[in-house]
């Protein structure tokens, strides 16, 4: 099992009652990629762009599941 932080929750939690453009600004880069931040601690994704990472891997990937909040 793996788990990952979706970019979407950091966005909800830091910027729903502040400033969602800054937020925007601040983890998407200009053509709405996702920032990743190697200087942090943690980093958010996209669900799609985290099971990516695990196609040139050795394992069997079954689903995948969760819950974000809002999302």
């Amino acid at each position: 099992m793996f788990a990952f932080i979706s970019v979407y929750a950091i966005m909800y939690s830091n910027y729903f009652y502040g400033n969602w453009s800054k937020g925007q600004e601040e983890n998407f880069t200009d053509d709405n990629k996702v920032r990743h931040f190697k200087e942090q601690l943690f980093t958010g994704y996209d669900i799609s762009e985290f099971e990516d990472l695990f196609k040139t891997k050795n394992v069997t990937y079954i689903t995948t599941t969760g819950v974000d909040g809002l999302i």
